[in-house]
């Protein structure tokens, strides 16, 4: 009898232990409100490039004129590029860090942000839009990716990790 009382009290203590790191890590993931993806970030050159990784840090002013030039918040569209090429270290085609249109190439990493943030404001973010879903991560998502809502949830997370970054400065 006392070896089960110690395997449950052991469990329990495990399980709470459990609950409570899930609890810590949801309140911080939710602890702050992220910009919509449709507005800016807030963040200038610098405080972009030391929040993004690899090969991305040194396109922070191309994310930002991104941004001013077709409204979608440069840390989301840096997420979409962190997310498909690794934080620019893997390409499919050459100087596409988005792996858009994967069959494409670019003839600069500067002209396949741009055009990848025009795309997403005429077709995406733009009610006239062919795949105009709302304007959210999950929106976009739902054809940009579609999947099981790995790929929105994994955007999502470096989104806010952008921002958890910057806060912590």
């Amino acid at each position: 009898m006392k070896k089960i009382l110690k395997e449950l009290f052991w469990s329990l203590l495990f399980g709470a232990l459990l609950a409570a790191i899930i609890l810590f890590l949801t309140v911080e993931a939710f602890a702050y409100e992220l910009p919509g993806i449709e507005e800016p970030c807030g963040m200038t050159e610098e405080e972009l490039g030391a929040v993004l990784k690899g090969e991305l840090k040194q396109y922070a002013r191309e994310f930002l004129w991104a941004e001013e030039d077709y409204q979608i918040n440069a840390c989301f569209l840096a997420s979409i590029a962190a997310l498909e090429s690794g934080w620019g270290e893997h390409l499919f085609r050459p100087n596409n860090i988005f792996g858009f249109m994967t069959k494409r190439e670019f003839s600069s990493i500067p002209e396949n942000i741009d055009f990848v943030a025009w795309y997403l404001r005429k077709h995406y973010l733009n009610e006239e839009g062919r795949y105009y879903r709302g304007g959210t991560i999950e929106a976009v998502g739902r054809i940009y990716c579609p999947d099981d809502g790995t790929w929105v949830r994994l955007v999502t997370e470096i989104y806010g990790g952008m921002f958890r970054n910057e806060m912590g400065r």
